[in-house]
């Protein structure tokens, strides 16, 4: 059997399949260095070329220097009040959280605009952050064609949104209705 020594750790092994890979490039058709060594240098390189670590922490301090500063997190502009974000990023992550994208940003501010920032159902002044949410107006689950529909989407208060859950609007209301007429034959 043939031995054949790594050039990087300078072990001597068989020269087999086991030991080194193919390399068609080299006399013997095996690489210079063993496996394992390889491997280490496979992911030395990897890391080299995306150190995520150190991205990551450059990310960081830019995102907390700006926090102190009062702004937005991913730019300079004022932050919302209690958020980490302007409207524009907070509406960004929230249809990325919601529609798995942020192009809906614009529509979802569109309707809060032509909503005056009021829930349709309960009245109440809707904050970005606080109580803002975004319902189906036609339940996700049951029209799933739906869900990504500007047009079957409006914001409203959280707790409306949370009492609605699957319900249509008629349901919801005729849920409202029997706990109002309820709540007013037992007084």
């Amino acid at each position: 059997m043939k031995l054949k020594i790594c050039s990087k750790c300078k072990k001597e092994y068989p020269n087999n399949k086991n030991y080194f890979n193919k390399d068609k490039n080299q006399k013997d058709g095996r690489s210079y260095y063993c496996k394992w060594c390889q491997n280490i240098l496979r992911k030395q390189s990897y890391n080299r070329t995306y150190n995520t670590e150190r991205n990551t922490s450059k990310t960081q301090l830019i995102r907390a220097r700006r926090f102190a500063n009062g702004t937005c997190i991913d730019c300079t502009s004022p932050r919302m009040e209690n958020n980490n974000y302007c409207e524009k990023h907070y509406l960004q992550q929230l249809s990325n959280t919601r529609f798995k994208t942020i192009k809906y940003w614009i529509h979802i501010k569109e309707k809060l605009e032509k909503q005056n920032y009021t829930c349709p159902y309960s009245g109440r002044k809707l904050i970005l952050g606080e109580n803002a949410s975004i319902d189906h107006i036609k339940p996700a689950y049951l029209h799933p064609d739906l869900t990504e529909d500007m047009d079957n989407i409006h914001i409203v208060d959280k707790q409306a949104n949370y009492a609605k859950h699957k319900l249509t609007e008629t349901d919801f209301f005729k849920l409202i209705e029997d706990i109002y007429n309820h709540s007013i034959k037992n007084k």
